[in-house]
């Protein structure tokens, strides 16, 4: 696998939990002999809003979308364009902030994944030309996993994801992988953080074969699949979120 993983955490010392889990990730694929590259988007200028700062022969006449059309992207910005044109596998890994993935990580995203380089709009809807490449989001929360899903006060961590998972990965033509959640590091003693980044490196082991989330895709296909049919909330309301902690056979060997 090649596999490109980004970080949009505001700790200046790097001693969050999520960087511990984009560590773990590097050293877990480093070691099965995966090529890896990274990007700290707290390093780099990626922290700023989307602008015509972005693009070379910058024309205050013409929108930013217009821009993107026409290619005209500074170089950090194709830096990371080629990353993703070289990956098999995007990795992305955030706080959950305000319900929300980093605002770091979404400017991010709509500045590198421009229509005409990601995907092309048409009267018949998107196409994504990341086909063939899978995407993921490790999400890290203070709160424990009771307050989300059916029965709590927020809905499911895979559900807040959506804008992600659907509007950024399946329409731009990745397939997205089901998303890891990291729930209760408010009041994680370290012994309980050691456990939790081993299953994770578990995870990471087996990124290859990791479950897909199958979105309906437009509303035709939809229609297609008759009156029984879920919309993309309901599939992931059904989905859950994906356990961490990954459960042994006592008698395996």
């Amino acid at each position: 696998m090649r596999v490109f993983l980004v970080i949009a955490h505001d700790e200046p010392h790097q001693r969050s939990f999520c960087h511990a889990a984009y560590r773990k990730a590097i050293e877990t694929l480093k070691l099965n002999k995966h090529e890896v590259m990274t990007l700290d988007l707290y390093e780099s200028d990626f922290t700023k809003l989307p602008s015509l700062d972005d693009f070379i022969e910058a024309n205050p006449q013409l929108t930013l979308n217009e821009h993107a059309k026409k290619g005209l992207y500074k170089e950090e910005i194709l830096r990371c364009q080629c990353c993703i044109e070289w990956c098999t596998h995007l990795m992305l890994f955030t706080p959950m902030h305000w319900l929300s993935p980093s605002a770091a990580l979404m400017g991010w995203w709509e500045k590198v994944f421009g229509e005409g380089w990601a995907f092309s709009d048409t009267s018949k809807g998107r196409t994504g030309f990341m086909t063939g490449k899978k995407a993921m989001v490790c999400v890290t929360l203070g709160m424990n996993q009771s307050f989300y899903g059916k029965d709590s006060v927020h809905i499911t961590v895979e559900e807040l994801m959506y804008n992600l998972t659907f509007r950024c990965f399946a329409q731009c033509g990745f397939t997205p992988l089901r998303t890891q959640a990291f729930f209760g590091l408010l009041n994680a003693d370290p012994q309980t953080r050691v456990d939790m980044l081993n299953s994770w490196s578990e995870h990471v082991m087996n990124l290859e074969s990791r479950e897909t989330i199958e979105f309906v895709i437009s509303e035709e296909e939809r229609k297609r699949q008759g009156i029984d049919s879920k919309n993309n909330h309901q599939i992931l309301a059904e989905l859950g979120d994906l356990p961490l902690l990954i459960k042994k056979n006592p008698y395996g060997f």
